[in-house]
């Protein structure tokens, strides 16, 4: 459950996973770090993954409990149905294609710069959340995908 992984980062409460009863999200009336920074005089932005409500879309949204910009868009990785396979390659007809030091389009970093790039001039607090902690994305390499298979494989 990312929400309760996830809130004690954004809100002051910490969520006790033995309550009776469990919302599956964070009550918009509480005290975020979002709100406190941008109480200071920060302009927060959130990029990426967001398991603060029961599901990707439902409410509260990063904007919700103070974020003041926010982009969760997958981009080119919506439509992968098997992510242990198909990962990116140099052709030019690949949605992931690598660049020229080997690293595929990230639609989550590329949405944090953004913020960066538009706020460089404010305070700011910038919350990057990949996905790449819950599985392994489509759009890695899969070297790197591969080293990690045989590393669990042989142990360490």
């Amino acid at each position: 459950m990312w929400s309760v992984v996830h809130r004690p980062i954004l809100g002051i409460k910490h969520v006790r996973m033995m309550d009776p009863w469990y919302s599956g999200r964070m009550p918009a009336d509480e005290m975020t770090l979002a709100k406190a920074l941008g109480e200071n005089g920060y302009t927060t932005g959130h990029s990426g993954k967001w398991h603060i409500a029961i599901d990707h879309h439902a409410f509260p949204q990063p904007m919700d409990v103070g974020f003041d910009w926010t982009r969760s868009d997958r981009g080119a990785r919506t439509a992968m149905k098997d992510r242990l396979s198909g990962f990116a390659t140099t052709a030019e007809d690949d949605p992931y294609q690598l660049d020229e030091h080997g690293f595929p389009f990230h639609q989550t970093n590329e949405d944090a710069l953004t913020f960066l790039k538009e706020h460089k001039q404010d305070p700011f607090f910038p919350l990057l959340c990949h996905l790449a902690g819950s599985f392994a994305d489509s759009y890695t390499i899969g070297s790197v995908v591969e080293k990690v298979r045989r590393a669990n494989r042989h142990g360490p």
